[in-house]
């Protein structure tokens, strides 16, 4: 592609005409004396134009030779456009995270580990039941970071799943805390352990995290709390479902007859269900794990 390059070629472009309507090309009709359509030096310079501003805006030069210069031009055009999506990675596991090449601002969503359901206890008798309350799930961070200097080779790490209580009197274990660069989403606090023995019964454990998400976040929470524990009666009850997570539910809570209920592991970031030991039972639970924490990075142009 190049300009007009003939012997009668001007080397400037003449002033644009302003008058006329615009409208279409005819080929003219001889019979009724309709003349055809005049292509002037307006038009013809409108259409080269048009294309060799498209070329040169790209970054590429002119080349009589070359024929494919808008085709190529059409992906470099696309590419710099802001705001356009150019990459997103779900991290699992603790890593330097490195932007695309081009990156004009990434945005974030964390979510730290979810902490663990606590362990309970066997009985001392019949006329007592042993609950634990499932664990919390982790905080939750969004950004949008326009700073180079804080999404350049920043390190990501992934809030470890908080284990669950060990079998008898022990709190479930918090999850771990996810970060990105300076961001932080604390992971949930662990289950509670009680012991009941006037029936009905229910109880649940305040809604906490291991610390305050980044507040200079553009959004950021504590992560939600465990669901109650009921108990009818010595035997019969239902365990406490862990706190859920923007990306898991939490562990589920399992309906205990006579037998022990344990509770289930919580999706990324959620905290682990409760367990729960009747009074017919003779040995101690212990508590499920919370999910491993999360973390989103979206680059755009």
């Amino acid at each position: 592609m190049q300009r007009i390059s003939t012997s009668t070629a001007l080397s400037t472009r003449p002033t644009p005409r302003t008058s006329g309507t615009p409208g279409y090309f005819s080929d003219g009709n001889a019979a009724t004396g309709l003349p055809g359509t005049v292509v002037d030096q307006d038009w013809m310079n409108g259409i080269q134009e048009t294309l060799v501003n498209a070329i040169l805006a790209s970054g590429l030069q002119l080349d009589p030779s070359d024929d494919t210069l808008l085709t190529k031009a059409i992906p470099i055009l696309a590419a710099s456009v802001q705001g356009r999506l150019l990459g997103e990675v779900y991290l699992t596991s603790s890593t330097v995270y490195t932007a695309p090449a081009g990156t004009r601002y990434v945005e974030i969503e964390l979510v730290g580990g979810g902490g663990g359901s606590g362990g309970v206890p066997a009985p001392a008798n019949t006329s007592q039941v042993n609950v634990s309350t499932g664990g919390n799930a982790g905080s939750y961070v969004r950004a949008r970071i326009y700073n180079a200097a804080l999404f350049t080779n920043v390190q990501v790490t992934i809030g470890a799943p908080g284990p669950g209580g060990a079998a008898g009197t022990h709190d479930g274990v918090p999850g771990g805390t996810t970060s990105f660069g300076t961001y932080t989403a604390p992971g949930g606090s662990g289950g509670k352990t009680a012991s009941v023995t006037s029936f009905p019964n229910a109880g649940l454990s305040v809604r906490t995290s291991q610390g305050s998400p980044s507040t200079s976040a553009d959004i950021s929470y504590v992560g939600a709390g465990p669901t109650l524990w009921q108990v009818i009666n010595g035997t019969v009850g239902v365990t406490s479902t862990g706190g859920a997570s923007p990306f898991g539910p939490g562990g589920y809570a399992s309906i205990g007859v006579d037998g022990g209920a344990q509770g289930a592991a919580g999706g990324l970031g959620a905290g682990g269900g409760g367990v729960m030991a009747p009074g017919t039972y003779t040995q101690g639970l212990a508590g499920a794990a919370g999910g491993q924490g999360l973390a989103i990075v979206r680059a755009y142009s």
